[in-house]
This record gives structure tokens, sequence and C-alpha cells, in this order.
């Protein structure tokens, strides 16, 4: 056997296993990348401060534009991480059989490219020589599954704050806390999943 096909066929069962076996391991990666990220923060924090960041310094003025993906699963803090990864857990199990795991993986990563595109827009038009935030974690990945979810479900009863109500009162929070120049993270993620929704709609 040539390499090339050693590496197609391992490739092939690779993408097999994570992918098709259990649509559900594309999350599980997800989350496993997120505490991977949180736990190498301890060990190298130099390293992940200047791959795992966001920021005005680090992304455009040193050109490392994969810290707008890699920003995504990084958190430096366990409380973020833990809920985020729980909020990811409950979201997208009934989101990814609908989209399939390589929809959840475009939903993840378009609410952290939503979210430094609306943070960039945003900071500049305020501010032209101001810098947009330093940024870090999965809050606007999983805003744009949750909004997917929402708008696919908008009537599916959720928890919020252990209280029961129809998802698309969470939709109307997010909103909210957008329009009111707080928590613009949830926000423009949150848009990210409904681009990627309307794509899905029109391809139809």
């Amino acid at each position: 056997m040539s390499w090339k096909n050693f590496f197609n066929n391992y490739k092939y069962r690779l993408k097999n296993f994570f992918l098709n076996k259990d649509p559900e391991n594309i999350t599980k990666i997800l989350i496993s990348a997120n505490i991977g990220a949180y736990f190498s923060w301890k060990v190298v924090p130099g390293f992940m401060r200047d791959h795992f960041v966001m920021s005005e310094q680090n992304t455009i003025r040193k050109s490392r534009y994969y810290t707008i993906l890699t920003s995504s699963i990084s958190h430096p803090d366990f409380i973020p991480m833990f809920f985020n990864s729980i909020t990811l857990w409950f979201f997208a199990s009934p989101v990814i059989y609908s989209i399939g795991p390589m929809g959840i993986l475009s939903l993840y990563f378009s609410g952290t490219i939503f979210n430094f595109l609306g943070l960039y827009s945003r900071y500049k038009y305020n501010n032209p020589y101001g810098s947009i935030p330093i940024t870090v974690g999965a809050n606007a990945s999983v805003s744009a599954i949750m909004s997917y979810f929402i708008i696919q479900n908008p009537w599916q009863p959720i928890f919020l704050m252990f209280i029961p109500m129809p998802a698309v009162i969470l939709g109307l929070v997010m909103l909210y806390l957008g329009d009111n120049g707080r928590e613009n993270t949830y926000f423009y993620g949150g848009l990210g999943g409904a681009f990627v929704y309307l794509i899905k709609a029109i391809a139809k």
C-alpha cells in the first residue's frame, strides 16, 4: 500500500469515526477542545496569549487571523468554560440531527467570525483610533448554535435561570442585550447562527 493510499484510508476512517458513526461525536470533540485549551492556559499561558486570544494587537497588527477561530475554544477561567460546555451540549444535541456534524462546525465558527466582524465594526465606528476588546471563550459560538435552535424551534420549552419558557423568549433577551450595547458577544454570535439558518433555508 502506498503512503498516499494509507493516509487516504486513515483520513476516511478518522472522518467516519468522528462524524458518521455518532453525529454527537463532533460536539464531544468541541467540548474536549474547550477543556484542553483551559488546561493549556495553566501550562503554557504565554503560548495561549499569542495564539488563542482575539484582539487588535494579536489578530490584526500581528496578522494572526487564525485567532478569530482559536479564541472560540479558549477559556482561561473554569466557570465560563464549564457553563459554555454545558450549554453547548444541550443545544447542539438537538440541532445536530437537522444540520449534521459539519453544520455544527459551521455554526460554531460562524459565531466567532460574526463576533469579530461585529466588534470590529462597532468599535472602529465609535472610535476609528480605538482597539477592539480582548476576546476569548465560546460565548459567541454557543450563541450561534442557540440562535439556530431558537429559530428552528421557537416554541420549544427551555429553562432560563431555572424558569421554563418558550425558546423565543431567550432570543428576545439576546436581541435586548445587543440593542442596549451590553454583552454584544452574544448578539453578534446569534447573528452568525441566524445567517447559517438563512443559508440553509435558501439552499433547500
